[in-house]
This record gives C-alpha cells, sequence and structure tokens, in this order.
C-alpha cells in the first residue's frame, strides 16, 4: 500500500518502504499541503522485529522511541498494559515431541505482541484505556493520549483507522486485511483473513502467520483444565463445536519438523511438492529462510530474525 487517497481535493497519505518492505515513512496531505511528516527508524531487534524503533519528523528530529512495552512521547516515558494475548505461542511450535509422540508442547515465544489496553505515565496514572471488540474496533475509555502501537500490536494509522503490519494493512471494521496473503494458498484458502476468524485465540503480528495465546501444558486439553487460555478462548472455542486441541490441530496440517513454523513449513512444503528428492527440496528452503538443522531434536533450530522478513528460500530443483 502506498497511498490512500480520501474524499474531497488532493486529500491522501503516502507511504515509503526500505528495500525490505518496511515503512520508513507517512506523509499526510491536506488540500494539497503537507500537513504532517513522519519517518521511521528500524532496528535489528528480535524482542520486536514488526516495530520500528523510533519517530522522527520530517527534518529528522526525534519525536518517539519504542520499546519492548512502551514508548516515548517528546522524552516522556509511557508504559503499556497489554490483554491475555500477550506472549503469545507460534502455531508452528505446536507440534509432536519426539520423546514423547502423544504430547504436545507449546512453546513460549520471547516477541511481546498482543493489543495495548492502556499507557500509563512514569507515576503509574493511566493517559489512555482501550476497549477493542474481537476484531479490533476501538473505544477510548480514559485519557487524550493514545499508544501508536494498539489493537494487534500493529501501528495505529489514526487518519484511516488502519492497522498497519509488516508486511498488509488490517481494518479493524471489516475485519480482515485489504491485500492478498503473500503466502497465497499456501497459508489457507482464506486470503485475507485475520487469525482464521478466531480472533480471541491469539494474534497476527507479522500479519503473515496466526499466533496463538502463550501457554505450555501436556495437551491442549490440560491446558484448557488449567484455565491457561482464559474463559473467552474456551468458550469461543466450545461455541465452535470442538476443543482447543482440535483447534490447533486444524491449523497445524501437516505438521512441521520440530521448531518450524508453520507458515515457513506450508511456503517450503508447497513449494517441493512433487520434486523428486522432496526431503532435499524442503531442508534447502527451510536453510534459505535462515533454519539450521539441529540433529538432537531431529527437527531445525528457528532464525534469529523473524523468516517471515527474509528472501523466500531456494527454487527447487528441475524435474
Amino acid at each position: 500500500m502506498i497511498k490512500i487517497t480520501y474524499p474531497g481535493v488532493n486529500n491522501f497519505s503516502t507511504f515509503a518502504y526500505d528495500g525490505l518492505g518496511r515503512n520508513i515513512s507517512i506523509v499526510e496531505t491536506t488540500a494539497g499541503s503537507v500537513t504532517s511528516t513522519k519517518q521511521f527508524v528500524w532496528a535489528q531487534d528480535t524482542l520486536n522485529p514488526y516495530r520500528f524503533c523510533e519517530e522522527r519528523d520530517g527534518s529528522g528530529v526525534l519525536t518517539k522511541k519504542f520499546f519492548n512495552s512502551g514508548q516515548t512521547i517528546s522524552g516522556s516515558n509511557y508504559f503499556y498494559t497489554a490483554d491475555h494475548l500477550a506472549n503469545p505461542t507460534d502455531w508452528a511450535t505446536v507440534t509432536h515431541v519426539q520423546q514423547a509422540p502423544s504430547k504436545f508442547a507449546l512453546i513460549y515465544s520471547p516477541i511481546f505482541t498482543s493489543s495495548i489496553r492502556e499507557m500509563t505515565n512514569s507515576s503509574g496514572i493511566v493517559q489512555s484505556q482501550i476497549a477493542y471488540d474481537p476484531y479490533g474496533r476501538s473505544s477510548q475509555l480514559q485519557g487524550t493520549l493514545s499508544p501508536d502501537f494498539q489493537f494487534g500490536d500493529y501501528y495505529a494509522h489514526t487518519r484511516s483507522g488502519l492497522g498497519l503490519t509488516l508486511s498488509r494493512a488490517y481494518s479493524s471494521n471489516l475485519g480482515r486485511f485489504l491485500s492478498r496473503d503473500s503466502f497465497a494458498e499456501a497459508g489457507g484458502v482464506n486470503l485475507y483473513g485475520y487469525m482464521e476468524n478466531h480472533p480471541v485465540l491469539g494474534v497476527d503480528p507479522s500479519g503473515k502467520c496466526a499466533l496463538a495465546v502463550g501457554v505450555i501444558a501436556a495437551s491442549p486439553e490440560a491446558a484448557i483444565a488449567a484455565g491457561a487460555l482464559g474463559a473467552a478462548a474456551v468458550a469461543q472455542a466450545a461455541a465452535l463445536g470442538h476443543t482447543i486441541g482440535n483447534f490447533v490441530n486444524s491449523m497445524s496440517i501437516p505438521k512441521p519438523p520440530f521448531g518450524v513454523n508453520q507458515c515457513d513449513h506450508n511456503l517450503c512444503d508447497a513449494q517441493c511438492k512433487g520434486i523428486d528428492n522432496y526431503a532435499d527440496c524442503y531442508r534447502r528452503c527451510l536453510i534459505g529462510r535462515g533454519y539450521t538443522p539441529n540433529t538432537t531434536t531431529g527437527g531445525f533450530n528457528p532464525p534469529f530474525v523473524d523468516p517471515h522478513d527474509l528472501p523466500g528460500g531456494f527454487n527447487p530443483p528441475k524435474l
């Protein structure tokens, strides 16, 4: 997305990107005159791979900094409070553990990705309190400031009302992304859907792969019994006519090797199907996306950076 045009004459927002597809500026124009310029600085931050770390004005003057659980505004510190979907688990790691094939392991992700509910100042006084419906339509309950990252940890573009991810824009009014999934049908048949239309069960911080609620349990059913997933998740699962375990399975077919992200598995699996030496093609595809083989588990070690930000692996060999 490079431009949004609004009613009237010469009213629009323009977006610029770097060579890695990251948003580096937003320029607002009203009646033909530039009214705001924001420039964004990115860092190789493994805790926040989906956020830029600084905002600067059109002259390059620093205006805001962004951290794992807060931000600065004109030099003042503010802190985020997130909802229960914080620290999610990647669906990709929901896989059979080799030592205990009948059990599942849900592994914590270190990435802070969730909807920001409150923003407090350094004295703990609430400066902003926001409520969301399941798909992210928001209401400001308290305060006059707003965090720059809101529903799903997406950057809130106030003028358009869109949430901006690393890869595409999300509309909370529509409950869907505005552009196709870059994984195409390898990521599922709904190319615009958010969280497979089950928004209270997790988040999708990159706009490319669903992340489930972060819990560790011997099985999905055990997580439900222990109340680790929360009442909202359990209630929605029941309304859908299945357990969380079945929901996990439905998003993990076929199962990836241990340690491999489901989205990367889908991409490499689709790329290598029909190839004579499927295993070698699949392995080289994952290595091209930043994975390294793990001889202990027989699976792979995940990349230190989000593999969705890397080039798409290897071309499969010719038949």
